[in-house]
């Protein structure tokens, strides 16, 4: 990753769901889902996306393709061949059905996002009947290309989704998003309801792909020991914003937001030695997304938290080349006892 060459940049993207009330369902406030989210993807990098269950992550990877409708916001794509912008306020049909063949998703539950009535043939090469002229045979080439490099035996095509295991429907999912030859994946805990060892196999699967066929990687889960080593830079979710953004290393090694810190506190320990050795607790639940505390979203939770943090919300700063945060007291947090477990979880690599 030594060149920089941005393929996509998302600009003050929002979605907030209107909550109403009455009979007349009056707009009485809103749900603030994704608030002002702002981050720049580059050509061959996997961008790593944390946070709680409820930050907006999911919301994040769907407004881009727009599979859910923004209410705000454009996605400005610098694709090999043009460049397309689309503006939540004024998206163009054209621009937006070329965007998504550039844009492809990889949803959590394969099987839930596989139709059951359709044989994988069917299912991985379904894009081709409405972007290509290929007739029957050339399409069944076609699948069958692309489910032997994506680890199923193209002898199984005519099979069922309920025939498989959740890897190899994953392995579908995979094989059918990359049908159109696109250049930026969309995972959403693409790996999450699969076994450790399934999951190792399909990251190094991803990583593979990403070489040999140059892909860019929108990586969102919420087990930061995956994205540790899966990603080259991560962003940091609560409440629907960005807290702290840096490349992978700086944001475990060194955190500077305490957001951050909770959630890599969270992460479990296999050694022994450190049995009994005080970690910092996250405490208390995600506050509701439709009435979040004034100021600082996190002060609630936050062993931080001054009389400030009530009052203001602190702006997203950077504090470092590249290391972005949105503290008050960003460069005073104190991490006693965090660089062991740093260590820790660096030597007992199981992605390498």
């Amino acid at each position: 990753m030594n060149e920089q060459i941005p393929i996509l940049k998302v600009q003050h993207l929002q979605k907030y769901y209107p909550i109403q009330k009455g009979l007349m369902r009056k707009t009485v406030g809103h749900v603030k889902a994704v608030d002002d989210v702002s981050f720049t993807l580059n050509r061959g990098e996997t961008l790593g996306v944390v946070g709680e269950s409820g930050c907006g992550k999911t919301t994040l990877g769907r407004c881009i393709p727009r599979l859910v409708e923004p209410t705000d916001g454009a996605v400005q794509f610098y694709g090999k061949s043009r460049d397309l912008v689309v503006d939540a306020k004024r998206p163009a049909r054209n621009t937006l059905i070329e965007l998504r063949r550039h844009i492809q998703m990889i949803f959590q539950d394969p099987m839930a996002s596989l139709d059951p009535r359709m044989t994988v043939f069917e299912i991985v090469g379904e894009p081709l009947l409405y972007n290509s002229g290929l007739n029957r045979g050339e399409r069944r080439d076609m699948v069958a290309r692309l489910l032997e490099r994506t680890g199923i035996r193209s002898d199984y095509m005519d099979r069922y989704p309920h025939q498989f295991s959740g890897g190899q429907r994953q392995r579908m999912g995979i094989a059918r998003a990359l049908m159109l030859d696109p250049e930026i994946l969309i995972c959403d805990e693409a790996v999450s309801a699969l076994d450790v060892s399934v999951q190792a196999q399909i990251i190094k699967m991803f990583k593979n792909l990403q070489k040999e066929l140059s892909l860019s990687y929108l990586f969102i889960a919420h087990d930061l020991s995956v994205v540790e080593h899966v990603s080259h830079r991560v962003i940091v979710m609560y409440l629907g914003r960005i807290v702290e953004s840096a490349v992978t290393r700086e944001i475990f090694e060194h955190p500077q937001h305490p957001y951050t810190e909770s959630l890599l506190f969270s992460i479990p320990s296999a050694d022994p030695s450190l049995k009994g050795k005080k970690r910092r607790i996250l405490q208390g639940d995600v506050p509701n997304p439709a009435a979040p505390p004034t100021g600082c979203y996190f002060h609630t939770r936050c062993p931080y938290a001054q009389a400030v943090c009530s009052r203001e919300y602190p702006a997203l700063k950077e504090i470092s080349p590249g290391h972005l945060s949105a503290c008050h007291f960003t460069g005073s947090l104190s991490l006693k006892g965090y660089t062991a477990l740093v260590e820790e979880r660096r030597n007992g690599a199981v992605y390498a």
